[in-house]
């Protein structure tokens, strides 16, 4: 009986040291500056990166990791980190999509993961319930908490982590430890992923609210009442709050008090989570248009029809503007006019939304498949 228990756990050990090693990255850099570290690429959710970009000349490779994908990747250090709805969180080189590393969890991979400096937190949902803290220069796992059902991306500020869930509960934990240092509760699911700015965190509730709490104390600031169910992601700039609802209305609201500064209403549910530069602010809806609004008065600049459901949510690289929609194309825009510039054809829906990285623009699809358009 002794022997059985010994070998059992000389087993298990030498398991866990493989799978560690597996995804150890030992060169590593935490400080690359041009890592997508986060779902919306900052803490203010804007998805704007000013550098320039030339435009995709064409599909540089396409990979299938293995059953379905709905979050968007990260990416750094040359390589590509998403969750797959088939229990794994899979590691691809960015410049080629092959598969270098993996990590099976016992339920899918539906958000994005968020990488603060060589930590990476991802949750898995359902079945397993789990946040998680892996170390990226050892492979280990620092702690994972049970959350039964986690419903979005987990955030990292200042070595706190914060994240919602299917019950409606909005969870500050410590990063080192995962202890939970106080949670929120909202009535309903929270499926918007938070923005966050001076010491403030905003995000929207399946019960019609958009809340304001403090960072460190998780006190309710102010709340606002909208008209329907918010799955939208925030977007902050200049002292306003931007967030679509699936009233079919996108909202702009004061970020120190929550007033209604305008809306601006469509003719479809928004999920897509807007994008803001110096001007305007982007946003998809189910009507099939791409809305450019001026972000300080409300007016439409301009609308681009895709002609299909548009979930995914916008990204801006210097004076382009990239998305994708439910009929699974690929849109790349003039941001000035929304001018089609440059689309692709895929062969699944995109929910997700793009990520750029070293120059190329990476996408998911529903259907399994990643997508690297450049030149």
């Amino acid at each position: 009986m002794k022997n059985s228990f010994r070998f059992l756990l000389l087993f298990f050990c030498f398991l866990f040291l493989f799978c560690s090693s597996k995804l150890k990255f030992k060169n590593f850099d935490a400080s690359e500056p041009t890592s997508w570290r986060k779902f919306r690429s900052d803490l203010k959710n804007s998805s704007f990166v000013p550098q320039k970009t030339s435009l995709p000349q064409k599909l540089m490779w396409r990979e299938k990791p293995r059953g379905a994908l709905a979050s968007s990747p990260l990416a750094t250090n040359g390589f590509l980190i998403l969750g797959g709805l088939d229990n794994k969180l899979y590691f691809l080189d960015a410049k080629t999509g092959e598969k270098k590393k993996n990590l099976k969890t016992k339920s899918h991979i539906s958000s994005s993961p968020f990488l603060e400096d060589s930590i990476l937190y991802f949750s898995s949902e359902q079945d397993d319930g789990n946040l998680y803290a892996l170390n990226l220069l050892n492979g280990e796992i620092l702690w994972q908490k049970d959350f039964k059902d986690p419903s979005n991306s987990p955030l990292a500020i200042d070595e706190k982590i914060y994240l919602g869930t299917y019950d409606g509960r909005f969870f500050c934990l410590d990063g080192a430890s995962g202890k939970v240092l106080w949670f929120f509760k909202a009535g309903d699911i929270i499926k918007s992923i938070p923005a966050y700015d001076d010491g403030f965190l905003f995000f929207g509730s399946g019960d019609r609210n958009f809340y304001s709490l403090d960072k460190e104390s998780g006190k309710e600031i102010w709340r606002y009442k909208a008209g329907s169910a918010i799955y939208s992601s925030p977007a902050i700039k200049e002292g306003m709050v931007f967030f679509g609802c699936l009233d079919g209305t996108f909202y702009a609201l004061d970020k120190t008090n929550g007033d209604s500064l305008w809306k601006f209403d469509t003719q479809g549910k928004i999920f897509s989570s807007p994008a803001v530069d110096d001007l305007k602010v982007y946003f998809g809806s189910n009507d099939g248009y791409l809305y450019a609004v001026n972000s300080t008065s409300g007016k439409l600049e301009w609308r681009f029809d895709a002609e299909s459901a548009i979930n995914s949510s916008p990204i801006v690289v210097g004076d382009k503007l990239f998305f994708g929609s439910l009929d699974g194309n690929f849109f790349v825009l003039n941001k000035a006019n929304g001018e089609l510039l440059w689309s692709y054809r895929t062969e699944g829906m995109i929910l997700s939304e793009p990520v750029f990285y070293d120059g190329r623009i990476y996408i998911t699809t529903f259907d399994g498949w990643v997508y690297c358009f450049g030149e």
